[in-house]
């Protein structure tokens, strides 16, 4: 064989390697996305309505896929069951006391999904039980909301409502306010000249006063220590003369032995 078809051989097997090798990550991609040999358990809801939902619908649960939306089908009594196949991994989160399935979207043009809210204190529902749905409001509904919201909105705001009353309150008590810091100004104006004159002249006599005491105290210092000197003698001269006559008397004081 040479060694051209030997080289056409080769890419001829890596082009078929490489399309097998496609075809099984395909494969494998879409046994993934469609939960091919995962285990579920399955609910089901029975609702009026079923706008908004589909088959193959994604489950999340706290925000994570848990499974897909199984069959429609179309009761006797015009409602329609909906069965939900849940990974059976995930299906101890679902519980009977507080799990609600309701249709969530991801923004606001995105993907709907059912949202199922998580019970993780409860054991589980056992197998083909019955959720309960919680339906969204109605575009009408809401537009009946806002309505009532703008004619509450409207009362308040009327010419006699409750916030502009409020408003002419605030302005009549704002302008009574300006008044009294207007006249406390004008007699704090009227009583500045005044109150500075007599801090002024009490200094001026405080200092005044201050200077004749310090002057009465020089003049009559000699006055006071002579003073005190003369009864300083005084007192020492009586001390001597009473030390004389107790020495005198003490003799005819004393009892006869």
């Amino acid at each position: 064989m040479s060694c051209s078809d030997q080289s056409t051989s080769r890419d001829r097997v890596m082009f078929l390697g490489s399309g097998v090798a496609l075809f099984l990550a395909v494969v494998l991609g879409l046994a993934r996305e469609q939960g091919w040999g995962t285990r579920f358990t399955t609910y089901h809801l029975l609702l009026d309505d079923v706008s908004g939902l589909s088959s193959g619908q994604e489950i999340r649960l706290s925000g994570l896929p848990i499974g897909q939306v199984g069959s429609l089908t179309l009761q006797n009594d015009a409602s329609v069951r909906v069965e939900l196949n849940i990974d059976q991994s995930k299906a101890a989160l679902v519980g009977e006391r507080s799990s609600r399935a309701s249709l969530g979207q991801v923004g606001l043009i995105g993907d709907s999904y059912v949202s199922i809210s998580p019970d993780p204190e409860g054991n589980g529902l056992p197998a083909g039980s019955r959720l309960p749905f919680q339906p969204q409001p109605s575009v009408q509904d809401l537009i009946q909301q806002v309505q009532h919201t703008l004619e509450n909105t409207t009362q308040l705001t009327a010419s006699q409502g409750e916030i502009n009353q409020g408003i002419i309150d605030l302005r009549a008590t704002l302008r009574s306010t300006d008044e009294l810091s207007q006249s406390l100004k004008r007699e704090m104006q009227a009583t500045s000249t005044v109150v500075h004159d007599s801090l002024t002249s009490l200094s001026e006599e405080t200092t005044r006063t201050e200077r004749e005491a310090q002057k009465l105290l020089r003049d009559t210092r000699p006055l006071i220590v002579d003073t005190l000197n003369e009864v300083r003698e005084v007192t020492h001269t009586s001390n001597s003369l009473l030390s004389q006559i107790r020495d005198l008397i003490s003799p005819w004081l004393e009892p006869a032995s």
